[in-house]
């Protein structure tokens, strides 16, 4: 089929045609497979293998079973226990089983043995086949034997132990001719200028006349345009007509009398659209993947028939271009194609990935003359937006590559100035809970609770911070002797949960504003956590209590002091001073609470 799409090859099939000289060697694919796949591959196939046999597969076929026996021995027919089973008089081992069928013919017996007898070649697919340059076979030499397609005819005459037709005359080439090449006879006028032309030229001549013909891609395009299958109309019940159709079928005429190499004829049809500058007619090479029925009954169901249509492209490619029947495997996996039911749905993917959309084109040519120069307004148009475009962008790279140098700078001049801790001032500190847990202000400037311990509490303490500008706080959580396993939680073993952290900023010193600034948390760090009990939690706004609550705990680190740090989203600055209000909220019950902070 390549070969039809260029002039120059138009002959060449036959240099590729398998003629066997002499005796006829036994091919798998014509003469053995069709025998199976009858009467043996629905028990001994790539679905069902019954004593563990499969006869689509060569190594299955040729491996001992469990009794001991190879169902095919190349070269032994005798000894494969296939030709026993199919010749056997025994009823329980003949096969088919007379149940299931009727016996083998003894002409299907005697292609299978002496399939085995010339080794039981498997042969691979045709499809997967390279194509390969037969070599033109040896004949006599005598006047029909002028070049190598003739010696290729000439031996199949020889295998089959015929006699070459008499020369044909002049009348009769001129015809046959123009049926091959353009489909159409030869006038009169045409036919009597043949026969008057006696120069040795005038056959050649004449090839290339009807090569060069308008008809000759007709011809030849009505086989794709088949294989496309090429429709004017949608089909199904209302078989609405198509009025652009004949724009595809024109371009397939066209290509072929344009010699369009066979690479490049595919892959304008199959991705035209996607070529780099798209010309319109690569466009509508795509239209090969539209030749799909439409179905437009009434109470039809749109997305079944899009699926069909998807399931359609996809089979159309897979004859077309693979050399497979791939509709086979919508179902199951192919029983010879090397082509599974996975394999099948992936492609369906590749084509269901698409959006369809219909365009209205221009029929008349006054229509085109006004669609072209509309298009060219909206080509000029766009030309001007894009050179908008690149000026523009030029601009904001400019300025883009300015500010983000000084944004490196900046945090280049952060990163240069390391972290600052200052000690605050406690103003004053409570427990919402009860006015008898106490607060005792240590020489280190930490706070020591004591007095009651209630299940529960939130901590309200205030400080002076002597600072205009904070990024963050540290609150560290200290051992103490006074404290069960020296805390530095309130618990008998030394624990707390601290569920929640908020800090509140205020620019007056008693702390009078009614409306103080709750400030925005961004990240929390802590020099060790507990599992399931990370530092995060001590900003993610949740209080709830138990166990299905969240916050920050340090289980195993008991008796020793460990460090929360709490970055602000943004930095806070007050030209006065700040004063900040923080709130340490412990919700988790059962006393875990912290027993000594700074």
């Amino acid at each position: 089929m390549v070969h039809c799409f260029t002039k120059k090859h138009i002959l060449s099939l036959s240099i590729f045609l398998a003629l066997h000289v002499g005796a006829a060697e036994i091919d798998f694919a014509r003469d053995i497979q069709p025998v199976f796949s009858e009467n043996c591959i629905t028990c001994h196939g790539p679905d069902k293998q019954k004593a563990g046999l499969d006869l689509t597969d060569k190594k299955s076929a040729r491996a001992e079973s469990k009794s001991g026996k190879r169902a095919i021995v190349p070269g032994n027919p005798d000894g494969s226990e296939l030709i026993y089973r199919v010749t056997t008089d025994d009823a329980d081992d003949l096969m088919p089983p007379p149940d299931h069928g009727k016996p083998l013919k003894p002409a299907q017996i005697a292609l299978i043995r002496q399939w085995i007898t010339e080794g039981g070649r498997w042969g691979q697919h045709w499809a997967y086949q390279p194509l390969n340059q037969a070599a033109p076979p040896e004949v006599k030499t005598g006047a029909l034997n002028r070049n190598e397609i003739d010696r290729f005819v000439l031996a199949k005459l020889v295998a089959n132990k015929l006699q070459p037709s008499p020369q044909a005359d002049r009348y009769t080439l001129i015809k046959r001719l123009s049926y091959d090449l353009i489909g159409l006879p030869p006038t009169p006028e045409e036919v009597e200028a043949f026969k008057n032309d006696k120069s040795s030229e005038s056959y050649n001549k004449l090839v290339a006349r009807l090569l060069a013909s308008q008809h000759f891609g007709e011809r030849w395009g009505r086989h794709w345009l088949d294989k496309a299958r090429y429709a004017d109309s949608d089909g199904y019940e209302k078989d609405n007509p198509r009025m652009n159709a004949w724009r595809y079928r024109d371009w397939v005429i066209n290509a072929i009398n344009a010699d369009l190499p066979f690479d490049q004829f595919t892959i304008e049809q199959l991705a035209g659209d996607l070529l780099p500058n798209a010309t319109d007619l690569q466009k509508l090479a795509t239209a090969f993947n539209r030749q799909t029925l439409t179905n437009t009954e009434g109470g039809t169901d749109q997305e079944q028939w899009r699926v069909a249509a998807v399931m359609d492209r996809e089979e159309t490619l897979g004859s077309v271009w693979l050399g497979l029947t791939v509709g086979c495997a919508r179902c199951h996996n192919h029983k010879y194609d090397q082509l599974t039911q996975k394999e099948y749905y992936q492609l369906f993917a590749y084509f269901n990935n698409g959006d369809e959309s219909s365009t209205n084109i221009p029929r008349s040519q006054q229509a085109f003359a006004d669609f072209a120069k509309a298009k060219e307004s909206h080509k000029s148009n766009v030309k001007d937006l894009t050179t908008k475009i690149t000026k523009r962008n030029a601009t904001l790279k400019k300025q883009l590559a300015v500010l983000e140098k000084s944004l490196r700078d900046e945090i280049t001049n952060r990163k240069s100035e390391p972290v600052k801790f200052h000690s605050m001032e406690l103003v004053s500190a409570r427990a919402d809970v009860s006015d008898k847990v106490e607060f005792t202000k240590k020489g280190d400037g930490s706070l020591l609770v004591s007095g009651e311990n209630p299940e529960i509490a939130e901590y309200e303490v205030n400080y002076k911070t002597g600072l205009n500008r904070i990024t963050g706080i540290r609150i560290e959580v200290l051992p103490d002797e006074s404290l069960a396993a020296k805390g530095p939680g309130r618990t008998p073993h030394g624990n707390f949960v601290l569920n929640d952290v908020r800090i509140y900023a205020n620019a007056n010193a008693d702390f009078s504003s009614k409306t103080p600034q709750l400030l925005k948390l961004g990240n929390a760090t802590a020099t060790y956590s507990q599992k399931d009990w990370p530092a995060k939690n001590a900003i993610d706004g949740k209080s709830e209590a138990g166990k299905n609550g969240t916050g920050w705990a340090i289980a195993n680190e008991y008796g020793k002091p460990n460090n929360l740090d709490i970055t602000l989203a943004e930095p806070l600055e007050i030209d006065t001073g700040i004063y900040l209000h923080i709130v340490l909220d412990q919700e988790y019950g059962s006393q875990h609470t912290i027993g000594r902070f700074r």
